[in-house]
């Protein structure tokens, strides 16, 4: 039976909020949340490799959705949108799509496109409606506990931020149909703040 060497998954693996594991030898949280992922299913596994690269970006200016680089641009081009709109479900097709094709613009048409579940899992989605008009919010899920959930998101406050978020209220939807592995737990941190409400445009 091989031993797992906690060191040498931490040099080799990342947390949460996308950084590098610090190399302790101690199984703490994000250790754990990063086994819990390493668990998962290689298209999950995909999605996560993919998007943690983001965490970070911001508009530039603020309010402008879009960045120096053209990132988010490339976003809504891909997802069919046109400048300038809102880019929470453009930035979630593109992660999604390191495993599933996927290109849709609007947070309610993208969470309705999947199968929607009472039983979140890491890399699933969620999502609500803002407004009556149709409008609404997506993002990923990664971590899930009994009351909230831990989420990557795009044009969250303006950037791509790690957040966690009461589950009351909130729709989520089955991306891959295998639930196999450990679904990494809500990380109980003061580097991820709790939204309650707001947080999105």
């Amino acid at each position: 039976m091989q031993v797992l060497d906690i060191s040498e998954f931490q040099a080799e693996h990342y947390n949460h909020l996308g950084k590098k594991l610090v190399v302790d030898g101690v199984l703490g949280p994000e250790t754990r949340w990063a086994m819990d992922v390493a668990s998962l299913s290689s298209e999950r596994r995909a999605v996560w490799d993919r998007a943690k690269q983001y965490i970070g970006l911001a508009e530039d200016p603020p309010f402008s959705n879009d960045d120096p680089e053209g990132i988010i641009d490339g976003w809504l081009k891909a997802a069919r949108a046109k400048e300038g709109d809102p880019w929470c479900a453009a930035a979630a097709s593109f992660w999604l799509s390191a495993s599933t094709p996927v290109a849709i613009a609007g947070a309610i048409r993208l969470g309705k496109h999947f199968p929607e579940t009472d039983t979140p899992w890491a890399f699933d989605l969620f999502w609500y409606p803002t407004n009556d008009k149709g409008n609404g919010h997506v993002g990923l899920v990664i971590g899930v506990g009994s009351v909230e959930i831990m989420t990557l998101e795009g044009n969250c406050d303006n950037a791509v931020r790690v957040r966690r978020r009461p589950r009351k209220g909130l729709r989520f939807s089955r991306t891959f149909d295998e639930t196999l592995g450990t679904c990494p737990k809500v990380i109980l941190s003061p580097k991820v703040p709790l939204l309650i409400g707001g947080g999105t445009r």
